[in-house]
């Protein structure tokens, strides 16, 4: 289904970027361990989507993805087809866990670190009843302590 898209490591429409960095002084030592995965995505919004009726009915695109604990999860989109909305959902709870509006942010992505493991979604709105194509980049970095 186009519109809960379940995005897991190895999709065949996901490009998948991991870059394993291991520092460690010693056989006793911890070793940190950290990895950047990258999903892309390329959309569009469109009649027929979903619309949120928490949100003035905006349509949306949401695409879930699992997070670890203290991963830090960075979502950009990318478009000239309309003003767009980021939102981080908690898939459980419903539960809407960060936003970044294009509109009113200072920075060029949404950032957030996440709080407990679980299943996540971040969702592309358009702001001003546009449509048209985007690019969506989720990124999450995994960082581990690990004793050898």
């Amino acid at each position: 289904m186009k519109h809960r898209k379940r995005i897991l490591y190895g999709l065949v429409s996901a490009v998948v970027v991991a870059i394993i960095a291991v520092t460690a002084c010693g056989s006793n030592e911890s070793r940190i361990e950290q990895t950047a995965l990258e999903i892309v995505e390329v959309e569009a919004i469109q009649d027929g989507d979903l619309q949120d009726p928490d949100h003035g009915n905006l349509y949306y695109d949401g695409y879930q993805f699992d997070a670890a604990r203290l991963n830090t999860v960075r979502i950009e989109v990318e478009t000239d087809s309309f003003t767009p909305l980021l939102k981080l959902m908690e898939v459980s709870t419903g539960a809407v866990l960060a936003e970044w509006d294009s509109q009113y942010s200072n920075s060029d992505a949404l950032t957030y670190t996440i709080a407990a493991d679980g299943a996540y979604e971040a969702r592309v709105y358009s702001l001003d009843g546009g449509k048209g194509e985007y690019t969506l980049t989720v990124t999450q970095n995994h960082r581990s302590n690990r004793v050898e």
